[in-house]
């Protein structure tokens, strides 16, 4: 009888199991986060045509504005940048409680796991909100006041309750 061989087999292919299901489903470089699908926002538009990884390529440029800030409590920054398919709108705000410094590096993390999902939205915990928002919402509100929609533009974000959180 092979029981012992038949045990390791199915042990093996459980280990096996567990280290694929345990992979990043995002390709966050040197992330402490992995993207989980189920902190995506399921409502809200989709990315259109190329604008995701268009997203992934001004990235850098738009963690080197957002970035190494010290965010106060209740205050943060947005930036709009214009793709393809519409525009996108980046922001870290502070969470109510706190305050804190946000790296590049961290912006790039954070942002990264956002463009990853479908609709451009992640739940992160940590005091600071990182929204990535494909539909562009607060680039419409700025647009009238812009000399060029085609430029980056940054400055706090409005009073309104942003874009959709849901």
């Amino acid at each position: 009888m092979q029981l012992p061989s038949i045990l390791t087999t199915i042990l093996a292919l459980a280990l096996v199991a567990t280290t694929a299901a345990a992979k990043p489903l995002a390709s966050a470089a040197s992330s402490k986060h992995t993207l989980s699908k189920r902190w995506c926002y399921m409502h809200g538009e989709s990315w259109k045509g190329d604008d995701q990884e268009e997203a992934r390529k001004v990235l850098p440029e738009i963690c080197n504005k957002l970035g190494n800030r010290n965010y106060t409590i209740g205050n943060g920054l947005y930036l709009c940048h214009k793709l393809p398919g519409g525009s996108l709108t980046s922001y870290l705000i502070s969470g109510y409680r706190n305050s804190r410094y946000v790296s590049k590096e961290e912006c790039i993390e954070k942002l990264d796991l956002e463009i990853n999902c479908p609709r451009g939205g992640y739940r992160i915990q940590d005091g600071i909100e990182f929204h990535v928002d494909p539909w562009g919402e607060f680039c419409d509100e700025v647009k009238a006041e812009q000399s060029d929609p085609e430029d980056i533009t940054s400055g706090q974000i409005p009073d309104s309750d942003g874009p959709p959180m849901t």
